[in-house]
């Protein structure tokens, strides 16, 4: 894939290969990277082909044996365990509920289903993804055997700045690294434009993109335009949500590289994303405060999700529901965004809380 890639997207297509990156913040970005990404495998491999050999004493995470590759054993991280027992048998549910018992027998039951599932069904196939950690190979996710292209967090991180330099380059543009969250095998990166567009009565406007990249969950890397509306002394960051707004680029890890080729060039379809954009937030120039209804539907939305927020920060909702702080004052719109931003700095909560903004948004503007 590294090859297919370089070859659809080879430097020269984006100026003189010696020429720096012009995205303010890159360099540090890739030295970050870099530092972070350890070296992966990737195995194919039937249940005949494996040997389970139980559970570690110390984490209750899975011990496997690769016979195909010189008798590797390997143990889970993460959330291997739990995703590798739903993904064959369904189980994930019994493991927890084994683990969570005094008694060590519930664990021995386990451990002999699963071996007995094994020999029930030796042609079950996956692909597993194995990290590299002082020098020993553990497990870190299973994906699709048949569907998995390895668009990997480097291949990301090269399309992605490529892209934002072309696009810097030809819309005379100013998008450099805001921020973002680096894992083994996760990626999120937020690009924003130093040229802000200006409504009066409201704030700078200032448009972001917001990369994203799961190597073993999400399948995909995407660019969605979000904003961040700035009134000097306040702000908080709006992100349409993917089924009001298609992202601009959305590529699944089973896209062929050519399809990849034409989607990267949807970049250039900034303006049009800024343009919905704008039309509602322009609107709300006439919005100084949001209503209590306004406030209470943004509360309830993160307090009835399900999995998108943790208790305590539900909890802390609730609170600031119960004692009405932002509903009986005198606070903008702008800073009473603000201040709920102030109750996480999970970067995924976050996240779900610029969509429950932009729904408000669009909501007490009529625009939904």
């Amino acid at each position: 894939m590294d090859y297919e890639i370089r070859d659809a997207f080879p430097l020269s297509k984006f100026g003189n290969p010696s020429d720096n990156i012009e995205v303010e913040g890159s360099s540090d970005l890739i030295g970050t990277f870099n530092l972070i990404d350890n070296e992966k495998m990737d195995l194919t491999e039937k249940l005949e082909d494996i040997e389970f050999l139980g559970f570690q004493k110390e984490n209750g995470e899975i011990n496997l044996r690769f016979k195909n590759s010189d008798d590797l054993d390997s143990e889970g991280v993460y959330e291997f365990t739990g995703d590798f027992l739903n993904s064959l048998f369904n189980i994930k549910s019994f493991y927890e509920f084994a683990f969570n018992q005094e008694d060590i027998g519930t664990v021995n039951i386990l451990s002999q289903t699963i071996s007995e599932l094994f020999r029930e069904f030796p042609e079950k196939k996956r692909q597993y993804r194995f990290l590299k950690y002082e020098d020993r190979w553990v497990l870190r996710g299973i994906t699709s055997a048949s569907m998995y292209k390895n668009y990997d967090n480097h291949l990301v991180l090269y399309l992605s700045l490529l892209a934002i330099h072309n696009y810097n380059k030809k819309a005379k543009s100013k998008f450099f690294v805001s921020g973002g969250n680096i894992s083994d095998s996760d990626i999120l990166i937020s690009f924003e434009d130093k040229i802000p567009v200006h409504i009066e009565g409201l704030g700078d406007v200032y448009f972001r993109i917001f990369v994203s990249n799961g190597e073993i969950r999400q399948h995909r890397f995407s660019f969605e335009v979000a904003y961040r509306i700035d009134n000097g002394e306040y702000s908080f960051i709006g992100m349409p949500d993917p089924q009001l707004q298609e992202p601009l680029i959305n590529i699944t890890h089973s896209a062929k590289v050519e399809s990849a080729k034409e989607k990267i060039d949807s970049i250039f379809e900034l303006e049009t994303h800024r343009g919905q954009i704008l039309s509602y937030i322009k609107d709300l120039k006439n919005i100084k405060e949001l209503s209590p209804d306004a406030i209470h539907f943004l509360f309830d939305k993160v307090i009835r999700s399900k999995q998108k927020f943790s208790q305590s920060t539900k909890n802390k909702i609730k609170e600031l529901k119960e004692d009405n702080t932002l509903v009986n004052n005198t606070l903008t719109l702008i800073e009473q965004l603000s201040r709920i931003n102030e109750l996480t700095t999970d970067i995924n909560e976050q996240i779900h809380l610029q969509r429950i903004y932009d729904d408000v948004i669009r909501s007490v503007t009529n625009k939904r």
